[in-house]
């Protein structure tokens, strides 16, 4: 037993609170309940009460911290390790514990469809019948019960311009690479449509192994792409220079990926959640620091337009207390006021907008305020117009357009920064880009 599971099993008291009032059926889970009648089936994210106290995380992980790693330099080093295998062992417990009610009430009721286990949000989603539903919000401790909605996909893009190849002298790309910083040490991830991880300019990037791509829908047991977005986006965080031109921001960083997107162009809510759990332990053992340093989200619910929907809130959250950042588009919904989008415009995201080679914003780039705190939105922008980057083969390159782009410089950026200064927090990170 190493030193850090040791660690765990001594630290893994968890405490279950039951809620005495029912969980809320969503509406537009009603809905669909009503038009469907009692013979049919929905799907569901089941959401519940007891959630990770994360001030008590945080004074059991400072205690442990100083007592495992007495000398300020290795507590330096093992910090973000430790602190990330807490929140996961923390947070499967808390959930098994959550759960186990409602996995006997469907045993008792002969619902045998799939369900997963979304323990980072203390959630489990699954198919079941409409009839089923009340009683499951009935059960003690559960929160909410909401149909887990699909989401359209990004489609790829293509701009109507030629390069200039002007984006990555813009942000001092270049300049950086000459001190000797290009993202080495440093892993970045996507959650997008997927990766051609043959691309010349992006296979020598792959982290590769088991714990390296995901597919939460099971259709894809390695990286691809076909869309082509993922791709294109990938290529601007940590692409090569094969065809003759350096295309990515941080090209000795490595990549891993996550298809949010199915191969239909389709993600589901409890699809998205279950990357982002991904995301905070890969190989599924919270003994291995395995997790990115950095998550890119190129995507955007296009229903929310001026709203603050905060599906997931709890995830975003999650990752930063685990220090990975979590940056997103900032949506193509301009030109006028007020078009902020989630979860992009969520207060523990990062925001990007675009400009185009002029340093304009770019007219179609959603702008604030913010719809959830009022603020300023996007915090950032970047190069987002006219932009050269990968695309699947056999087509090698494409020049796109839209803040998808945009935050892919900022995640390359953040990268090259991380490199720089391994020792920096997200939150240092953050304020010292913008």
């Amino acid at each position: 037993m190493n030193k850090l599971t040791s660690t765990l099993l001594a630290i893994a008291a968890v405490s279950f609170c039951a809620s005495a009032e029912a969980g809320t059926i969503g509406e537009a889970l009603r809905a669909q309940i009503e038009e469907q009648g009692s013979a049919g089936e929905v799907p569901v994210i089941v959401r519940f009460d007891d959630t990770l106290d994360i001030r008590m995380l945080r004074k059991d992980f400072a205690q442990v911290l100083k007592q495992q790693y007495p000398d300020p330099q290795e507590r330096k080093l093992h910090r973000n390790a430790l602190k990330r295998a807490m929140i996961a062992h923390r947070l499967r417990e808390k959930a098994m514990n959550s759960q186990q009610p409602l996995q006997e009430l469907l045993e008792q009721r002969g619902e045998k469809g799939k369900t997963r286990s979304l323990w980072a949000i203390n959630a489990l989603a699954g198919t079941f019948s409409t009839d089923i539903v009340a009683d499951i919000a009935a059960l003690p401790g559960v929160k909410s019960v909401s149909l887990d909605a699909v989401v359209q996909g990004p489609g790829p893009s293509t701009a109507p311009v030629a390069p200039t190849n002007w984006n990555l002298p813009a942000i001092a790309a270049p300049d950086v690479w000459d001190l000797g910083y290009a993202g080495l040490g440093v892993v970045v991830a996507t959650m997008d449509t997927g990766v051609d991880a043959t691309h010349p300019d992006l296979a020598p990037g792959y982290r590769g192994g088991a714990n390296s791509w995901f597919d939460p829908y099971e259709q894809n047991a390695t990286p691809v792409d076909f869309s082509g977005h993922g791709t294109q986006v990938l290529g601007l965080i940590t692409g090569g220079a094969s065809g003759g031109y350096q295309i990515g921001v941080a090209p000795e960083a490595q990549w891993i990926a996550a298809k949010i997107f199915n191969n239909a162009n389709e993600a589901t809510m409890s699809g998205i959640h279950a990357a982002y759990q991904w995301m905070l332990d890969p190989d599924n053992d919270p003994a291995t620091n395995d997790s990115p340093d950095i998550v890119n989200n190129s995507w955007v619910l296009a229903s929310t337009v001026g709203e603050c929907n905060q599906e997931f809130s709890g995830d975003i959250a999650l990752l930063k207390e685990a220090e990975i950042a979590v940056i997103f588009s900032g949506g193509n919904f301009g030109s006028k006021s007020n078009t902020s989008v989630s979860p992009a415009n969520d207060t523990g995201s990062l925001a990007v907008g675009s400009v185009d080679d002029r340093l304009k914003v770019a007219r179609t780039s959603s702008r604030g305020p913010n719809a959830c705190d009022g603020g300023i939105y996007p915090r950032l922008v970047a190069p987002g117009e006219g932009i050269l980057t990968s695309q699947p083969m056999p087509a090698l390159y494409n020049v796109v357009s839209g803040t998808s782009f945009s935050v892919a410089h900022v995640s390359g950026a953040m990268a090259v920064l991380k490199g720089a200064f391994p020792a920096a927090t997200i939150t240092e990170l953050e304020t010292a880009m913008i």
